[in-house]
């Protein structure tokens, strides 16, 4: 079925890439006028240049804001005074158990997953009627079928056909924080680069245009490629 939403404008948050730039592709061939948002001017141009060679005519509306604060909600009211569709994306979560995550982290879960989302909702109020899809409020670890990161490899397009590990091909089980259930294609990598971990682009780091970092544990058993030798451990972010 297709759903004509011709004359709409929606805001994907957080769709410069993987499930947002998915959700932005798919309303934007659905005829509607898409806001696509990121924290760095750079990787929404990226994101936007990409999604018009994808649906040619397509009418996209770049937003570089972090939505997770009040100055980035203000701004995207600035660019975006009405909006009939949003789409709350932006949701972070870590890989740990519930009791050992701090009361600083929880509040900043809330503020990011729930807060940022309502602060959201002006634009659409302002239009009279509206949809809001809280996708982000879901954000977590998820079970079985339903990991939608689990097995993908990192940096592969979000609508790539075929996004998980290549035969030939070796890997590194990305575990803990925003990439969590990703997999680092590290073929090719010496013994001494993978002891030194990596620094992965992501708009979930705690900075615009920052990175998550990942490094094997102390002892990390590995084994012959190809196929998931070893497993990187997520440390922390950096700008």
């Amino acid at each position: 079925m297709q759903i004509d939403l011709t004359g709409r404008t929606a805001l994907v948050t957080d769709s410069t890439q993987g499930i947002g730039a998915a959700i932005a592709a798919g309303l934007a061939r659905a005829g509607a006028r898409v806001a696509v948002n990121g924290r760095s001017e750079e990787s929404v141009s990226a994101a936007v240049a990409t999604l018009a060679r994808k649906v040619p005519g397509a009418e996209l509306v770049p937003v570089a804001a972090d939505v997770a604060g009040e100055e980035g909600a203000g701004r995207v009211a600035q660019v975006l005074p009405r909006v009939d569709i949003l789409v709350n994306n932006l949701g972070i979560f870590g890989s740990a158990d519930p009791l050992e995550i701090t009361d600083a982290e929880w509040r900043r879960y809330f503020e990011v997953n729930v807060l940022a989302a309502v602060g959201l909702t002006g634009p659409t109020r302002a239009a009279g009627e509206g949809v809001v899809v809280g996708g982000g409020w879901n954000a977590g670890r998820m079970n079985g079928d339903e990991q939608l990161l689990c097995g993908r490899v990192y940096g592969c397009d979000h609508d790539d056909p075929n996004p998980g590990p290549l035969p030939a091909r070796t890997y590194a089980a990305l575990v803990g924080g925003p990439l969590d259930g990703l997999l680092l294609d590290i073929t090719g990598f010496r013994a001494e680069e993978l002891d030194g971990g990596v620094a992965l682009a992501t708009e979930l780091s705690r900075w615009p245009g920052g990175r998550a970092l990942y490094a094997p544990g102390d002892g990390e058993p590995r084994t012959p490629g190809p196929g998931t030798v070893c497993r990187f451990h997520y440390s922390g972010d950096a700008p």
